[in-house]
């Protein structure tokens, strides 16, 4: 496993004079590793860790907002659930997950956890801000595919965004087995942006086909290419490949803020990006296709790129 190849980007010049070298090393780490981790952004340090400290909160609390929001059905817009496994004759929990809409937030935030009493406050807060942040992101990246940086701008003001919060109990057993914490995957999401309170996210480089630890830098923010980029992109960018390896001496807690279109919108590959020496790789797809998907196929959501493999169009031989 390595731990120093992730690329790490510093955007605090993406709005001035570094912006075409700040996006040039977008592409690269996108077209070469499919992640990379942000430094120096904007999101305050305060907002971060107040995420963090009430995500952590709900998942440690007794309450019976858990109970209120507990769902297997995927379809919710807000739902709270447990993940279990048998490891040694004896059923562990292997991580909670707490989903809920994000954007407008006037529309989801009534829905969301009411305990802790801060919870709304806060998560609203970094939810907003991370947003902000994925946008500049999203804008970077359309551009270092020579689509410029106001391609689907409009249809991203009106999209998605799904935060995904994770808690990783301790892990006492010296040898769970390899889906324990979570399986390998990517995510169903034009760009995903993950904020961790430890280490324990690992990334698979595409090219090694290894696992590298994401270096726990303090208030830094890993971004994923997600399935949908890789069909805007024609496979240029593929998708991230990652899971999460569980702690023997710590809890472990995870915000993820996934942003896509909207639920209906047809995401396909961007037509500048087909040529007769490239031709078009994916089939379109929204995101209600996926959550069909997912009710009808859930188990194969752990294998790595279940989705995104019935959108590619195979080559006639």
């Amino acid at each position: 496993m390595s731990l120093s190849a992730v690329p790490v980007i510093d955007i605090s010049g993406l709005q001035g004079v570094s912006r075409f070298s700040i996006v040039s090393d977008i592409g690269k780490a996108c077209r070469e590793k499919g992640y990379f981790q942000v430094a120096n952004h904007t999101i305050p340090s305060s907002t971060l860790h107040g995420a963090l400290n009430v995500a952590s909160a709900f998942f440690d609390s007794e309450t019976d907002e858990k109970q209120k929001l507990m769902s297997d059905d995927i379809i919710k817009p807000v739902r709270f659930h447990m993940i279990k496994e048998m490891v040694m004759g004896e059923e562990k929990i292997q991580r909670f997950f707490l989903k809920h809409y994000a954007h407008p937030l006037e529309e989801w935030i009534h829905m969301w956890p009411s305990k802790p009493l801060e919870y709304r406050k806060k998560m609203g807060t970094y939810s907003v801000e991370i947003r902000q942040l994925a946008l500049q992101v999203m804008e970077a990246i359309m551009e270092s595919l020579g689509l410029g940086r106001g391609y689907l701008k409009n249809q991203m003001d009106d999209g998605l965004q799904v935060m995904a919060l994770h808690g990783y109990p301790l892990c006492e057993h010296t040898n769970p087995s390899p889906s324990f914490g979570f399986a390998p995957h990517s995510d169903y999401s034009i760009i995903t942006i993950v904020f961790q309170s430890s280490p324990g996210l690992e990334e698979l480089d595409p090219e090694t086909k290894t696992w590298e630890l994401l270096p726990h830098r303090y208030d830094s923010l890993c971004v994923h290419v997600g399935n949908y980029l890789e069909v805007i992109s024609n496979g240029l960018y593929k998708s991230a490949v990652h899971k999460v390896s569980t702690n023997r001496d710590s809890t472990r807690v995870s915000i993820t803020s996934l942003h896509s279109l909207s639920i209906d919108e047809q995401v396909c590959v961007a037509d500048k990006l087909v040529t007769e020496c490239t031709p078009k790789g994916y089939k379109e797809s929204n995101l209600r296709d996926f959550l069909r998907f997912l009710s009808i196929n859930a188990g194969q959501y752990l294998q790595c790129n279940a989705y995104i493999d019935t959108l590619k169009i195979k080559k006639a031989d």
